[in-house]
């Protein structure tokens, strides 16, 4: 059945527009990605150094 999966009109404007996606404020949007950066580091840091002992 071609279009059986669309709405009807009147169903779709009873749902109401689509919810928009949810950013995160400015500094947030980078500072995981950095904290994750930091430790994957400092993880690598430690194991070259234990190895060099």
């Amino acid at each position: 059945m071609p279009g059986a999966s669309r709405l009807r009109a009147a169903d779709r404007d009873a749902l109401g527009p689509a919810p928009r996606t949810v950013t995160p404020p400015g500094p947030l949007r980078w500072a995981a990605p950095a904290a994750a950066l930091a430790l994957a580091s400092a993880v690598v840091a430690v194991r070259a150094l234990r190895r060099r002992r």
